[in-house]
């Protein structure tokens, strides 16, 4: 075991589980009735600099340090222009859900996506439906999150996988079930400014051991001048390109529930403003740079890495001595550990909260909701650990395969249902039917139809479903036009009606 990787990044590790525990600490002092306000959205009191920070670390994972920077190393700067589409997403949550989102989950108490939806479309195939969608996907997203994050310490620390795979899913689990969503969004924070360092750092190496940029890229453009081209010398066409850098990671982050769900935590307009202004700026930096590593690690380590993913562990190595490496090590496990805790919250209150006690209707008191709540979150956390004790030849095709899942069938839902009063439930429930079968069904038996990404027909899909069923039929009800379009609260719940 390399000891001077393990010790810092071991180091690392136990801030977390303080700032876990401190977490915890502040639920002990919670009322009752606010467990669920705290636990699942921090009171709804972040500010800019907090917000920014955990709205980044959930939009950067392991495709950001690992699964992407692979993609780079093999087929060169087309992954830049594709991850590019990210840099916008923070933008997007927050500007395009923003305050109508925010304001709108404040009025009829809600902290979780499906939620929202259940509530503007009154019907258990939208609330509890899109809670079952989101919890199998966000499944399938963390365990490659926890693959990747072994996977990495595997090459670095020179530890069995699974070491490392019970290290990560033990500590993300601990401060996660135990500190809520306050835990998550401080160590979002400490996560965030360490991988802003370790990037930093990692890129002004590389271009030293280059000998500069130019250097570096007439070295790249010796080995194969197609790394340097937009389309990957052809390979890749334009309808690929833009489909999956601005509708996949782009436009798609809206209907990640993990990260819309930081459109309704934030504390006033104000702090919603500055972090728009600071994520833009934040994810800049981590897409330009990652990507651009990833392509770059072919002069530091060569060409021919038999496991891709392990391109940016390698270079750190090739790039640090060993001590300085185990400091770095923690910005890629900084993105993943956010990421997933982020994920086990949304997947945690969906089973709980939409699922048990909306739609079957069941009712629990408040404490025995927190004990749930904390074992539904360690039970997930379980069965994410089962799925990735065996992990896959290609990281990053689970990481897209998740993000469609979710985006067809959240998105349009979502953004028809805040800004159109015409959407009906009817219309949402074929939306998210189509969407989500038609992009499980196109993945599987005809991938990318005429170039474009399978997320592209699956959200045509869903528009057109949106929009025609609901024409077609009958008009939302007074109570919903009332709870999203108007200035009081609801009487009554139409969800709750509709589920009884």
């Amino acid at each position: 075991m390399n000891w001077p990787i393990i010790v810092p990044f071991t180091v690392y590790i136990t801030l977390n589980i303080i700032i876990g525990l401190y977490g915890k600490r502040v639920l002990a002092g919670t009322k009752a009735e606010d467990f669920v306000s705290e636990y699942y959205a921090g009171g709804r009191s972040l500010g800019g600099f907090v917000l920014a920070f955990t709205l980044t670390t959930s939009l950067v994972s392991a495709g950001t340090f690992i699964g992407t920077p692979a993609l780079g190393y093999s087929e060169g700067f087309v992954w830049l222009v594709i991850a590019s589409g990210q840099i916008t997403g923070g933008v997007l949550v927050l500007g395009v859900l923003g305050k109508k989102f925010a304001i709108v989950a404040r009025k009829i108490n809600a902290y979780t996506v499906p939620r929202v939806l259940a509530v503007r479309f009154p019907h258990p195939l939208v609330g509890a439906g899109s809670a079952v969608i989101m919890v199998l996907f966000l499944t399938f997203y963390m365990s490659a999150q926890f693959i990747g994050g072994s996977l990495i310490f595997e090459t670095m620390a020179g530890v069995p996988y699974v070491v490392g795979l019970v290290l990560m899913v033990f500590t993300t689990i601990f401060y996660t079930s135990v500190g809520g969503y306050r835990a998550v969004v401080l160590t979002d924070t400490l996560q965030g400014l360490v991988m802003l360092l370790g990037v930093g750092a990692l890129f002004v190496a590389i271009l030293s051991y280059a000998g500069g940029m130019s250097e570096l890229i007439n070295q790249l453009h010796t080995m194969d001048p197609a790394l340097l081209t937009p389309d990957a010398g052809g390979d890749y066409s334009w309808g690929t390109i833009i489909t999956i850098g601005w509708v996949l990671v782009g436009i798609g982050l809206l209907g990640m529930p993990h990260v819309a769900v930081r459109g309704l935590t934030f504390r006033d307009s104000k702090a919603m403003h500055r972090a728009m202004v600071l994520v833009t700026v934040v994810m800049f930096f981590f897409t330009f740079v990652m990507m651009f590593l990833g392509t770059a690690a072919n002069v530091v380590i060569g060409p021919g890495v038999e496991v891709a993913d392990t391109v940016i562990p390698l270079t750190i190595m090739a790039l640090f001595p060993p001590t300085m490496a185990g400091i770095i090590l923690a910005a890629p496990f900084a993105a993943i550990m956010s990421t997933v805790s982020s994920m086990l919250l949304v997947s945690a209150s969906g089973l709980v909260g939409d699922v048990w006690v909306d739609a079957m209707g069941k009712e629990l008191s408040w404490s025995t909701r927190a004990k749930l709540d904390r074992r539904t979150t360690l039970a997930l956390g379980g069965v994410v650990f089962a799925m990735a004790l065996v992990p896959p030849p290609f990281l990053q095709s689970i990481v897209f395969y998740a993000i469609g899942g979710l985006a067809s069938c959240f998105l349009v839902p979502l953004i028809f249902g805040l800004y159109w009063q015409r959407a009906n439930t009817y219309g949402a429930i074929a939306s998210i039917v189509l969407g989500t079968g038609g992009y499980i069904l196109i993945a599987r038996f005809i991938p990318r139809p005429l170039g474009l990404h399978d997320l592209a027909w699956s959200l045509a899909l869903s528009v057109v479903a949106m929009v025609g069923v609901s024409l077609l039929t009958e008009k939302p009800s007074k109570e919903v036009i009332e709870a999203f379009w108007g200035k009081g609260k609801m009487d009554n719940d139409p969800y709750v009606t509709a589920a009884k």
